[in-house]
């Protein structure tokens, strides 16, 4: 803390409040769709970032910034970063188990074998919104204002991927020879990637209301393609007493399948939480990449919140489709409708800071090309629908015990 007109042991402060975080933390700004903590999941989401935060007469700006690198003998080694939990091995072309490579992804096919056209092979997903790597370098720039009951914000954020290039590697196994493919990150320059836009948040009426947003994003993808993609949000909340209704529109644009343009349009969500945006199941974005064909989500919402705010009941409704058009295995084009999800949660806190909810999902879900990143790991490659259904119990403690 560097400034705070609220502590009396600071002699005089020109801002209300300026500080600075240096180290491991959360960043989590607004409804937490681009920046959140994703505390759903056992390891949540942190960032190694330097922040920096000034407050004055309703205004907020957030400075921050990241860098990763693969060791402190960067004199030796460089600056280089490999985004990436590594497995220690892996099955070379030929089916032998070999040691991974330094500062190497490697890819593997079907079979599990190492290919040239393969896909990353790691030990743990580097990212909980299943992103194939970690930015190297980020930095980003957060300014609300808050105009009575009113918030907008606004945020800029840029984050750099290494740059790679496709490799292989020999593996001997006694008279056996092999090859282990993957992409080996010792190049300079980074793709860089630019993310910005606006949301607001207002009540209007007595009982009513509006959230509101867009965000654009340009620059380089992780592998270097041009980039041009978009989301927006637009939600009404009407609430009365206890209940309250929300009827809201979710859209991330993706790629079309008939285009013939080289330009990415599959907008990434950063690292914020879809799992409270996309539906419970977090079959889109959340243990997922960005779908190839973007998502169109529109979505009902009901609450009731008891009297003494021990109990809540909710029910989510949610209609999936494409963003983009799809091509099927014949080079037709999918049906854009992906099917519906159910939501129903209860939760209800046992003591102070203990909290129980359970959730009960059910969802029809389509496998379809459009989606083969959050495709459900029980869909073979000839089922064309599936319903599910399924239970969550989450239990929450508090951080101390005395």
């Amino acid at each position: 803390m560097l400034a705070n007109k609220a502590d009396s042991s600071f002699g005089h402060s020109a801002v209300d409040y300026f500080g600075v975080r240096i180290g491991r933390q959360e960043l989590v700004y607004d409804d937490q769709r681009l920046l959140g903590n994703l505390d759903w999941l056992q390891q949540a989401r942190r960032h190694d970032a330097v922040v920096f935060r000034l407050q004055h007469r309703g205004w907020q700006a957030d400075l921050g910034a990241a860098f990763n690198q693969n060791t402190d003998a960067f004199n030796y080694n460089g600056t280089y970063y490999t985004p990436a939990n590594l497995p220690p091995y892996v099955k070379d072309s030929r089916g032998n188990l070999a040691p991974v490579p330094a500062a190497f992804i490697p890819l593997t096919n079907a079979a599990g074998l190492s290919a040239r056209n393969g896909n990353p092979s790691l030990a743990a997903a580097p990212g909980t919104n299943g992103a194939t790597q970690d930015y190297k370098s980020m930095q980003y720039l957060y300014v609300a204002r808050n105009i009575r009951r009113a918030r907008i914000s606004g945020l800029v954020f840029a984050d750099e991927f290494g740059k790679y290039r496709l490799d292989s590697s020999r593996s001997v196994a006694g008279s056996d020879t092999g090859y282990i493919y993957g992409r080996r990150f010792n190049q300079t320059g980074v793709n860089a990637r630019v993310t910005a836009g606006l949301l607001l948040n207002a009540p209007f009426g007595r009982d009513w209301r509006l959230q509101g947003g867009f965000y654009y994003q340009a620059g380089k993808d992780r592998d270097g393609l041009d980039l041009s993609a978009y989301t927006s949000t637009l939600s009404v909340t009407y609430t009365k007493q206890l209940f309250s209704a929300t009827l809201g529109w979710d859209y991330v644009s993706g790629n079309d399948a008939f285009s013939g343009s080289t330009t990415s349009h599959r907008f990434d969500p950063l690292y914020g939480t879809p799992h409270k945006f996309w539906g419970y199941m977090d079959y889109f974005y959340a243990g997922t990449g960005s779908a190839t064909g973007g998502l169109n989500n529109p979505y009902a919402k009901g609450k009731y919140t008891s009297r003494n705010n021990r109990l809540t009941l909710e029910l989510c409704y949610h209609y999936f489709a494409l963003a983009a058009a799809q091509k099927d295995a014949k080079g037709s084009e999918l049906s854009r409708g992906l099917g519906s999800e159910v939501d129903a949660i209860s939760g209800l806190p046992v003591e102070q800071d203990h909290q129980s909810r359970t959730r009960r999902l059910y969802g029809r879900r389509y496998a379809q090309h459009g989606i083969r990143q959050g495709d459900n790991p029980r869909l073979g490659p000839d089922e064309r629908r599936v319903d599910l259904s399924a239970d969550q119990y989450k239990t929450r403690f508090p951080d101390k015990i005395n």
